[in-house]
C-alpha cells in the first residue's frame, strides 16, 4: 500500500518550482550560466565563495564579472483590477582574486553581488501627492578564503562569509491586508 501511495503521489502531485529569491543559481556569472556548477568544481575564480577547496585549483589572478538581471514584475495594490508592471535590468557584479603562497597554501577573496529592483513609474495609491512606487534590494557577500592542498587531487578550504544588504522602498503601502 505504501508503494502504491508513493506512485500515486508522484503522478498526481502539482508542479514544483525552485526559486532562489534574489540569488542567482551559482556564484559568479559563469557558474550561474552553467546552473550552479561551482559547488562541485568551479570553472572560474568566483567559485571559491561556494567551494573554498577549489581555491587550490584556480590560477593566480583576478576576475571581474558583470551580468544584467532582467526583471519583469507585476502586482496589484488595493484594487485587483489595476495592475502595475515593472521591467528593468539590474547589474549584478562579482570580483575575485586568487593568490598561491606556495605549492600547498592558497588564499583568495570573492565579492559577489545580488539583488532586485522594481519601479512601477507611478503612484500605487492613486494620489498624485504620493511618490512613484519603487524599491531596491542590494546584497553583497565578501568571502575571504584559504585552502590547503593535502595531495595533488585533495584540498581542504575554509571561507568566512561576510554579508551586507540594503533595502530601500519609496511610495509603497505597508501594513494593508486586502485578503480578509
Amino acid at each position: 500500500m505504501k508503494k502504491i501511495s508513493m506512485i500515486a503521489l508522484c503522478i498526481v502531485s502539482p508542479a514544483l518550482y525552485a526559486y532562489n529569491g534574489t540569488l542567482l543559481t551559482g556564484t559568479g556569472q559563469i557558474s550561474s550560466g552553467m546552473g550552479g556548477v561551482s559547488y562541485g568544481g568551479g570553472v572560474d575564480r568566483s567559485s571559491i565563495a561556494d567551494n573554498p577547496a577549489n581555491l587550490s585549483y584556480q590560477p593566480s589572478g583576478g576576475d571581474i564579472q558583470l551580468s544584467l538581471l532582467n526583471i519583469h514584475s507585476k502586482a496589484s495594490f488595493l484594487d485587483p483590477n489595476h495592475v502595475y508592471k515593472s521591467k528593468q535590468y539590474v547589474p549584478v557584479p562579482s570580483l575575485s582574486v586568487v593568490q598561491h603562497a606556495d605549492d600547498k597554501l592558497n588564499y583568495g577573496l570573492a565579492i559577489v553581488g545580488s539583488g532586485t529592483s522594481v519601479d512601477y513609474r507611478g503612484s500605487v495609491t492613486g494620489s498624485s501627492k504620493n511618490a512613484t512606487a519603487k524599491d531596491n534590494l542590494a546584497m553583497a557577500t565578501i568571502n575571504p578564503t584559504l585552502s590547503y592542498k593535502i595531495k595533488p587531487n585533495l584540498s581542504v578550504g575554509a571561507a568566512l562569509h561576510l554579508g551586507t544588504q540594503q533595502f530601500r522602498a519609496k511610495g509603497v503601502i505597508v501594513g494593508i491586508d486586502t485578503d480578509q
